[in-house]
């Protein structure tokens, strides 16, 4: 998605609300792309046995799914601490039922996001008639929210006491498409602060499986402590099934959870995806696979970009980089057959003077074809 303010060219530091926002493609675009490194998906592909499931589940497409998926549900309650938990048709309908849940509950509420990060939850908000109060990060920082938590958490508190209608906190962790992680403790502050408030904070966790450091971090591990602290997670990404469609949303507070449900549809998810989550679910070996790999691929294609003077933005945690790069640098790579995230359509991003741009970590011979490819573009 592009939100036309996004591409004002201001560099301001302060809140501001989106404003004429379209869509725009992402995803399902399969142009003829060899190479696609601007989707963010678990190279190692599904875990064996996953599609097999699927299909076998598929026999009973005849019939209504099952509304309750209990087997799922008690698989992803004991990995989670045994937290109460809401399954959707992928993270984003989460997303959307938490905004219209809250938009019904509380009309002309208010909800602050970071930029740059996830387009859809300033959609979300929107979507639901409330209104998107954005924290810009800075260049000099390389975009990390982290070097003013102090002061986003100040905003937000005083924006509550002075009687504005604050509701929601949004975080990505780690952020897309910066790939920066926020500490456990930092995060338990901020829900701290923000619970006397009546402020709910979601964090989405939906690339944190990538990295080794996911148990000292994920939020999952404290939630009893805090009612009012959402957990996102999905098999989208880390088990590679964009095209199956399923999320998950962990909390302490049932009734939450049961009144965000309130406004979902029935059936909202398809027995083949739970079924083949069921067996990613047993394939434990896949997650220490994963990252392993995830870990030696990135610092690969960072070392390479380094090496042509093509700038890797801060500290990534995800399975993809950010990095500075000439302008043009897509439309050339797309000439050779590479596709790569360019960022400047992110809200806060746009700069004539400096380009930045994401690419997903792929598998190993694609990694140095692309950078093989960047190398010529660069002259190197």
């Amino acid at each position: 998605m592009v939100c036309r303010k996004g591409r004002s060219g201001k560099r301001d530091d302060k809140m501001r609300e989106t404003e004429d926002c379209k869509y725009h493609i992402h995803g399902g675009n399969r142009r003829e792309i060899h190479y696609d490194f601007s989707v963010n998906i678990n190279p190692l592909g599904m875990p064996k046995g996953c599609l097999e499931a699927a299909n076998r589940a598929l026999l009973q497409a005849d019939r209504y799914p099952d509304i309750f998926h209990d087997e799922l549900i008690e698989v992803l309650s004991a990995r989670n601490g045994g937290h109460h938990l809401l399954l959707g048709n992928g993270s984003c309908e989460l997303i959307y039922s938490l905004c219209h849940y809250i938009g019904h509950k509380y009309p002309g509420y208010e909800a602050f996001t970071i930029a740059p990060s996830f387009s859809e939850y300033g959609f979300a908000i929107a979507a639901s008639g409330g209104k998107n109060r954005i924290f810009i990060t800075r260049e000099e920082d390389d975009y990390s929210p982290d070097k003013r938590w102090e002061e986003l958490k100040e905003k937000i508190c005083g924006s509550a006491v002075s009687g504005e209608p604050v509701k929601l906190l949004f975080i990505c962790n780690p952020n897309n498409p910066t790939g920066e992680l926020i500490k456990r403790d930092r995060l338990e502050k901020m829900a701290d602060a923000l619970e006397s408030h009546g402020v709910l904070l979601l964090v989405d966790e939906c690339f944190l499986r990538f990295d080794k450091r996911y148990a000292q971090v994920t939020m999952t591990e404290v939630l009893s402590a805090h009612g009012n602290v959402i957990v996102l997670d999905a098999f989208t990404k880390f088990y590679a099934m964009p095209g199956l469609r399923l999320g998950y949303a962990l909390s302490s507070d049932k009734d939450l959870l049961d009144g965000i449900r309130e406004g979902m549809q029935p059936w909202n998810v398809s027995d083949s995806a739970c079924a083949a989550a069921v067996r990613a679910l047993k394939d434990r070996g896949y997650e220490d696979r994963t990252v392993d790999y995830i870990k030696k691929q990135r610092t690969y294609l960072a070392d390479e970009l380094e090496k042509v003077d093509l700038r890797v933005i801060g500290n990534p945690a995800g399975p993809f980089i950010m990095f500075e790069g000439p302008g043009g640098l897509r439309e050339a790579l797309n000439s050779l057959g590479f596709d790569i995230r360019d960022c400047s359509d992110m809200l806060s991003m746009y700069d004539p003077d400096r380009h930045c741009y994401r690419i997903g970590v792929g598998k190993e011979e694609d990694n140095r074809l692309l950078i093989d490819g960047i190398k010529s573009l660069m002259g190197k």
